[in-house]
């Protein structure tokens, strides 16, 4: 597949992921009245499954070992979940807005992403 579909279809998922997560995030803290970190970690893990099974059916499209992709992808969520907490945490206490300190690091992380999901998760 060329790589502008890729990416086509890697910015699809990725704002129907965003939009999952920033929900759920805002409904936690803003609604339910939990910290950041724990409305952080439910709305990753919600958004995780949506994003895997898009990302290797639709995105990149692959043949290769689930169990090998889902352990790679682990790894990248991980990386990821520990640079949002920290760059979503600093940000507020900054006086940023939550909606726009999510935003913000979901847009550096997502271009990251892409490149580790292409070259070394989904192979």
């Amino acid at each position: 597949m060329p790589v502008r579909h890729q990416v086509a279809r890697f910015l699809v998922v990725g704002a129907l992921v965003y939009l999952i997560d920033v929900s759920i995030l805002w409904f936690c803290v803003e609604r339910v009245g939990l910290r950041i970190s724990v409305g952080t970690t439910i709305a990753y893990a919600v958004a995780f499954v949506v994003n895997f099974s898009l990302g290797r059916q639709w995105v990149f499209p692959s043949k290769g070992r689930a169990h090998q992709q889902l352990v790679r992808f682990l790894v990248l969520v991980a990386v990821n979940y520990v640079f949002t907490l920290i760059g979503v945490i600093a940000l507020t206490n900054a006086g940023v807005g939550l909606i726009v300190a999510k935003t913000s690091v979901v847009i550096v992380a997502a271009i990251t992403n892409f490149f580790v999901g292409r070259h070394w998760v989904y192979v």
